[in-house]
């Protein structure tokens, strides 16, 4: 099976060190994805917009669970925040923000239990949902590609699987 621990490499050290058992993931997982938010999006009741604190941290979606099964759950690290589950299980996907003034974290592509998939679909944190009506799908499906995203330019996947892919990077 997979763990659940977290390790941390300090700069001021130089070295690694574990994590406290109670700031380990909440589900033992592997090849998911993950991004850095500047803030926690957190929400008190289902009624109301959701709020923020100041804290960096980190959003993971979905993997393979320790049982190999391919995860839908999600959650905010270090912190346990109430964060919505991806419409349908995924892994070896990739998880990023937009750029500009409404930045959006959307999720693209990875292994189904159907094969690959070029979906992509997008947080709404204000009605807690993984909307799949936001983005379009990738011209192909693609599954570990590597995102990075240019301020004021946009997002590409660079590389990823099937090999038989004509192109290795898509422009989001």
């Amino acid at each position: 099976g997979y763990t659940a621990e977290v390790e941390v490499y300090f700069n001021f050290t130089k070295a690694w060190s574990r994590q406290d058992s109670d700031l380990s993931l909440s589900t033992a997982r592997s090849s998911f994805a993950a991004i850095l938010l500047p803030s926690t999006p957190t929400t008190t009741t289902t009624y109301e917009p959701p709020t923020v604190t100041g804290n960096p941290v980190v959003l993971i979606t979905g993997g393979a669970g320790s049982d190999f099964e391919t995860l839908s759950s999600t959650e905010i690290y270090p912190i346990s925040c109430s964060v919505p589950a991806l419409p349908s299980g995924r892994d070896r996907h990739s998880t990023f923000a937009t750029t500009g003034p409404n930045s959006k974290i959307v999720t693209c592509g990875g292994d189904t239990t159907q094969g690959s998939t070029a979906s992509c679909v997008v947080l709404d944190v204000e009605n807690q949902l993984w909307d799949e009506t936001l983005m379009g799908d990738l011209p192909q499906p693609r599954s570990s590609a590597a995102p990075v995203t240019i301020e004021n330019v946009g997002t590409y996947l660079i590389g990823g699987y099937p090999s038989s892919m004509k192109r290795t990077s898509d422009f989001l």
